[in-house]
């Protein structure tokens, strides 16, 4: 029953942040709401990891530290970095649907090319639904896009958009496979937080070079509404801290299948918060596309060897 109640909580955090980077990047400038809020999350899990696994654990040798930095550049920094520019021009419940949608998709997809592993069938009929539904997302946009009359900057913003959050999960999907070799010889929480800090730096450097100097940056921030405020930190201790902190005592708790319906959940919980903030609800391009990915990821994420063995134990 607790778990069931962590796992609920979960969803809720996870789904929340999807929302919460919209009010940001409404305001904010989007390279600068991400970077700080990946740099102080990054502090507090390292702090976390400290208590829980001891100072010792913090510490990554010369071999992985080259490595720890480049998985760090790819799921951090170029990930969400490209994610909070896209969600300035693309809603929240679609960010949450296209991300959460993509990852247990391409996620087997790079584990077969990097790590030679056995793509199964049903994997495979999952990244064909998985890019139908993801064709379906983008079609509206490209179709108002190419029209006579509607190639106007918003359409081609959110096309923007939309590319850059599904370039930035692809880059976290290939970042999260190159960090298993690291994963196994380092404490995840301290990896964690080392990507977090090292990414936000860097997202932090590029606002630097893309968004404005330092001063402006200032000017800025110092006028930004208390709103944006609530919802930075939201991000950094709900959607961060609380929720990496729950992920992995369900994944102690439960194992990777038993958790993974999250990804289902928490792009229903963004709609839901939108609706409720915003009054948006997902048009119907956005839902057969949603759907689509759902059979995919249900694809993806199914273990069929697992069920022929409970199939086995009840006979």
């Amino acid at each position: 029953m607790l778990n069931l109640f962590l796992f609920a909580v979960l969803c809720l955090s996870w789904g929340s942040t999807w929302v919460a980077i919209k009010v940001g990047v409404d305001e904010a400038p989007p390279l600068w709401f991400a970077g700080s809020r990946f740099v102080v999350a990054g502090v507090l899990i390292l702090s976390l990891a400290a208590l829980i696994d001891g100072r010792g654990s913090l510490k990554v040798n010369r071999r992985d530290a080259a490595q720890l930095a480049w998985v760090s550049a790819l799921v951090i920094a170029v990930c969400f970095a490209l994610i909070f520019w896209g969600e300035q021009y693309v809603s929240a419940s679609l960010t949450a649907i296209v991300v959460q949608g993509m990852i247990p998709i391409f996620l087997p997809l790079f584990s077969v090319i990097l790590l030679r592993d056995r793509l199964p069938a049903a994997k495979i009929l999952s990244i064909g639904i998985g890019i139908a539904g993801l064709v379906i997302v983008f079609l509206p946009s490209v179709r108002a896009s190419l029209s006579a009359g509607g190639a106007g900057r918003g359409n081609l913003l959110t096309l923007a958009g939309l590319t850059a959050i599904v370039i930035g999960t692809l880059s976290y999907c290939y970042g999260s496979v190159q960090s298993k070799p690291i994963l196994a010889r380092h404490s995840a929480v301290a990896v964690s937080g080392w990507q977090n800090v090292i990414g936000g730096v860097l997202v932090l450097a590029a606002a630097l070079m893309f968004e404005a100097g330092a001063a402006e940056i200032g000017a800025e921030v110092s006028g930004l509404s208390a709103r944006v405020f609530y919802a930075w930190l939201w991000l950094v201790v709900v959607g961060s801290v609380v929720g990496f902190v729950l992920y992995i005592v369900l994944l102690k708790s439960w194992g990777a299948s038993k958790l993974s319906p999250y990804a289902f959940v928490t792009p229903i919980v963004a709609i839901g918060i939108e609706y409720l903030l915003y009054g948006r609800l997902i048009n119907r391009s956005e839902a057969a596309g949603m759907a689509a990915l759902f059979i995919a990821v249900y694809l993806a994420l199914r273990n069929p060897d697992s069920a022929r063995i409970k199939k086995k134990q009840n006979d």
